[in-house]
C-alpha cells in the first residue's frame, strides 16, 4: 500500500489545523493508503522549535519512506518542497490563505520559485487557485479542493449543554489577531445600539487590545469574551447571526459551521471564500443580501456593515436552506477529491 505523510505545524490554532486533522481520519477510514502524520512543533516551547523540526522531519521521513507528503501552511509547504527530490517522494502543499500577501514581500522570488516546483498545490477555495496559476505560472499542478466538514458531528456537538452569556447575541468565532477586524464589529455594535450582544469564541493576541476597547466603549455588559473552547458549536447554535469582519482568509469554516446549523451570516467580502460560499461576485460594491438574513458587505465598509445589522431581523425560517448551501462541502466527498488528486500524483499523471 501507498504510504502517505502529513505534516502541519501544530494539532490545534485554525481553521486549517482543524481541516488537517479532519483530512487525516477521513482519509485513514478510506483505508485506500497507509496514513501517518506529524505536528512538525510537537511538545515543544522553544523559539527555536523551527530549527529542531527540520531534523524531526528528516528522521521521519527516514523511518516512514512515503510516496506523498502532504503539507499543510507555510513552514511545511517550504519544508516539504525542498526535500522532496533529495528523498525522492511526490510533494503535495496545501494553502489555506491568499497569495496576494506575497506580492511585493521580501519573500515573493523565493516562494514563487519553491511552491513552483511542488509536484501539486492545493488551494482551499476557487479564486486562490486562479491566484497561484497567476502567481506560480503553471497551472497545471494548481486545483482547488474546499476544506471538508464532518457537517453530521457539528450537529451532534452543537446539542451539548454550555452556559449561554446572553439570550440575544450575534457571535464571532476564530482566532483574535488584526486581519479579524473584529474591532469593527464591536465599533458598530455600539453605533447601531442593536438589542442584540456579541460573544466572542476564540483566544489570541489581540485579546488584550479588544477586551481595552470594549471597556472604552462602555459596552462590557454586551460583549463577552469565552477564551479558547473545544466546543464552539452550541454558541454558534444558539446566535442569530455569525459575524465575520475579516479582511483577508483562505475559506473561513466558521461562515460554513454556521451555515450548517441553519444559522444566518454576516460577512465582509474578503478574499477568499466568502463570496463563492454565497454566490456572489469577489467584485462586489456594495451589501448585498443573500438568502433570507444572510449579507455579504466590501471589507471595512462599516456603513455596509451596519446597514447589514439593522436589517437583520431574526433567524432564517427555513434552515433546510442554509443547510444545504453547504452540504457539498461534506467531510466524505472532500476526502474523495483528496483521493484523487493524490492518486494522480502516484500515476505520475501531475
Amino acid at each position: 500500500m501507498n504510504k502517505l505523510l502529513m505534516i502541519i505545524n501544530s494539532s490545534s490554532g485554525g481553521g486549517a489545523e482543524k481541516v488537517f486533522n479532519s483530512l487525516y481520519g477521513g482519509l485513514k477510514e478510506e483505508n485506500e493508503l497507509d496514513v501517518y502524520y506529524l505536528y512538525l512543533k510537537g511538545n515543544s516551547t522553544s523559539r527555536f522549535w523551527k530549527f529542531f523540526a527540520v531534523f524531526r522531519y528528516i528522521w521521519t521521513l527516514v523511518k516512514v519512506k512515503p510516496d506523498v507528503v502532504q503539507s499543510h501552511l507555510l513552514f511545511p509547504n517550504m519544508l516539504n518542497v525542498f526535500l522532496c527530490r533529495l528523498f525522492n517522494y511526490k510533494s503535495q502543499i496545501v494553502c489555506h490563505s491568499s497569495f496576494e500577501r506575497f506580492e511585493g514581500s521580501k519573500i515573493e522570488v523565493f516562494i514563487k520559485k519553491l511552491y513552483g516546483s511542488a509536484h501539486s498545490v492545493i488551494c482551499v477555495s476557487k479564486e486562490m487557485a486562479n491566484q497561484a496559476k497567476c502567481f506560480l505560472g503553471k497551472p497545471g499542478c494548481v486545483e482547488a479542493i474546499y476544506n471538508p466538514h464532518d457537517l453530521e458531528k457539528y450537529e451532534a456537538l452543537a446539542e451539548k449543554n454550555v452556559q449561554l452569556y446572553f439570550d440575544d447575541y450575534f457571535v464571532v468565532v476564530g482566532r483574535l489577531i488584526k486581519s479579524k477586524r473584529i474591532n469593527d464589529i464591536i465599533d458598530v455594535l455600539k453605533k447601531t445600539e442593536t438589542k442584540e450582544n456579541l460573544l466572542v469564541v476564540g483566544d489570541g493576541e489581540e485579546y488584550h487590545t479588544l477586551l481595552s476597547h470594549v471597556k472604552e466603549l462602555g459596552m462590557d455588559s454586551r460583549v463577552k469574551f469565552t477564551g479558547s473552547v473545544d466546543n464552539p458549536y452550541p454558541y454558534i447554535r444558539n446566535a442569530k447571526a455569525m459575524l465575520l469582519a475579516s479582511e483577508t482568509e483562505g475559506f473561513p469554516n466558521c461562515l460554513v459551521e454556521s451555515l450548517a446549523l441553519g444559522v444566518p451570516v454576516i460577512t465582509s467580502n474578503c478574499k477568499t471564500g466568502p463570496a463563492e460560499l454565497l454566490g456572489v461576485s469577489y467584485q462586489e460594491t456594495k451589501l448585498k443580501s443573500v438568502y433570507k438574513n444572510c449579507f455579504i458587505y466590501p471589507v471595512g465598509d462599516l456603513e455596509g456593515l451596519e446597514e447589514a445589522i439593522k436589517r437583520f431581523r431574526g433567524l432564517n425560517d427555513n434552515e433546510s436552506e442554509l443547510k444545504g448551501s453547504v452540504a457539498a462541502l461534506n467531510l466524505t466527498d472532500v476526502v474523495k477529491q483528496y483521493s484523487h488528486s493524490i492518486g494522480k500524483l502516484l500515476n505520475n499523471k501531475v
